[in-house]
């Protein structure tokens, strides 16, 4: 499960603790305080290891060092302060939150809106997807080179890929450069077969038996499709809907799927 971060952990553990600490001049901790702090220190490299190695082993080495006097206490409290605040300034650009991204063919984006219009039932966001074809959800005004914003967007450790499978998605070479990004860094993914593709017409890396179910497979999609919803939940950190109301939506959309011409 990915979960969305933010930096107010940064900032409560330096003006809380790492501060205190120096503006009083303290040379040690009470045992008290000790288990308080060492809580908060473990918290913070746990929480922001993922984002910000580099500086999280530096946080725990400076505590080894104190701890067999090869560093004073003083010293090692302002070496992590400066660490934890440059951590909290860079925050915003080091961190990419968990992300769905939608990879199809522009010739399918009639399905993939009703797609999308189906996410925005359980609580998706413009902040939650990327899908190119969809206003709000695309390339933002000012983001430069469309294909720099995506090669951006894949290096996202928290994206799951939807893949949105057709005969016109196999003649994109944009997403198939998609599909084989996805594969390299290992994303969460679901493959979808949009209706008239069937599983022996794929290709590449992705595997028929993996993560995939046919949008016009009436007897098994409502069951695929709870299950993807789960797992973009889960993946997103957001909470659960009501089921019926869920399983309402997702009826309309297989019905409005079933009156697409199949692709």
């Amino acid at each position: 499960m990915s979960i969305m971060l933010d930096k107010g952990l940064l900032d409560e553990f330096s003006n809380q603790h790492l501060k205190v600490i120096i503006n009083n001049r303290w040379q040690g901790l009470n045992p008290q305080y000790a288990e308080v702090f060492l809580h908060k220190l473990e918290t913070v490299y746990h929480t922001y290891l993922s984002v910000f190695p580099a500086q999280c082993a530096q946080l725990d080495l400076l505590w080894d060092l104190r701890k067999v006097g090869a560093i004073t206490f003083e010293n090692a409290i302002r070496a992590m302060n400066v660490l934890v605040g440059d951590m909290s300034k860079r925050f915003d650009k080091a961190y990419k939150p968990p992300k769905l991204f939608i990879s199809h063919a522009q010739a399918d984006s009639i399905i993939v809106k009703k797609f999308v219009s189906l996410l925005e039932r359980i609580g998706i966001k413009s902040e939650h997807l990327f899908c190119s074809s969809i206003d709000g959800y695309d390339v933002p005004q000012g983001a430069g080179d469309i294909y720099d914003y995506l090669r951006n967007e894949m290096t996202n450790d928290g994206l799951f890929v939807i893949m949105m499978l057709s005969k016109n998605y196999y003649a994109s070479k944009v997403c198939l450069n998609e599909m084989g990004a996805s594969w390299v860094k290992q994303a969460a993914y679901q493959v979808i077969l949009l209706p008239g593709f069937d599983y022996s017409k794929i290709k590449g890396v992705i595997r028929p038996t993996e993560m995939c179910f046919r949008l016009d497979d009436s007897v098994h999609r409502a069951y695929d499709m709870n299950e993807l919803k789960e797992r973009i939940l889960k993946h997103l950190g957001l909470p659960t809907i009501d089921s019926t109301q869920w399983e309402r939506k997702r009826d309309e959309f297989f019905s409005e799927i079933d009156a697409q011409p199949k692709v």
